[in-house]
């Protein structure tokens, strides 16, 4: 468990996270709301691990190699007499 939580990179919205989602928790105890609890456990998770979407290579979309042919000629719109 110690190995999973990296302790060396916190930036702002890691620690906005941690600080919502504990927030949230100490809210939905004391108004006994589950779902709302959950749902700030999850942020809260989210976090501690720093997992997500939107960091720590949470969605890595790949690479994309391409060639680039320079030597494109458009090509010529041709109307319907010259198709058939």
């Amino acid at each position: 468990m110690r190995q999973m939580i990296d302790w060396k990179n916190w930036g702002l919205m890691r620690i906005l996270r941690v600080l919502l989602g504990t927030a949230g928790i100490v809210s939905a105890i004391t108004q006994a709301d589950l779902v709302f609890g959950l749902l700030s456990g999850l942020i809260l998770l989210t976090g501690i691990f720093n997992v997500g979407c939107c960091g720590a290579y949470g969605c890595s979309t790949g690479t994309c190699r391409t060639s680039r042919n320079t030597n494109l000629q458009p090509n010529p719109i041709k109307s319907h007499e010259e198709i058939s």
